[in-house]
């Protein structure tokens, strides 16, 4: 009987700080940020950075995204003959989950405690508040930009 080995997949540093400069870039534009973090899906073998905007709730999930892509969105190069794209962030949409401030893991993820001047967290096989997560990595939204 053959046995399946699932690798999991890393969160590279390329992802942690790309989902920091984004939560900069969103409240350099004034956006009010509840949340942003990395979640990690054993089902999927995937990670997700989830965002908490209120536009969620006030103006519909799509404002929220379109405020994202607004950030995120490629710019196009045309060189020698070939087409590339050089983007702000190495993030697309389907790398981010937007959900209310009111979500249940959400505010879960409030009750992270940061050292001093640490920039995020990182916790493995955790429970938060009411969630249980495989792996999150969690941005310190209250340093200033």
């Amino acid at each position: 009987m053959a046995e399946e080995t699932l690798v999991k997949e890393p969160l590279r540093q390329e992802m942690v700080d790309s989902g920091r400069e984004l939560a900069k870039a969103l409240k350099d534009r004034q956006v009010q940020l509840s949340a942003c973090f990395w979640l990690y899906s054993a089902e999927t073998n995937n990670w997700q950075l989830v965002v908490a905007l209120p536009q969620a709730d006030t103006d519909g999930p799509k404002k929220a995204y379109e405020i994202i892509q607004s950030i995120i969105r490629p710019v196009g190069i045309i060189q020698n003959e070939t087409k590339s794209f050089d983007r702000l962030l190495r993030l697309y949409l389907d790398d981010i989950t937007v959900l209310s401030p009111s979500n249940p893991l959400v505010r879960s993820m409030s009750a992270v405690q940061f050292e001093p001047d640490s920039l995020g967290r990182q916790l493995k096989r955790s429970r938060i508040g009411d969630v249980f997560v495989d792996d999150v990595y969690v941005y310190n939204l209250s340093l200033p930009p």
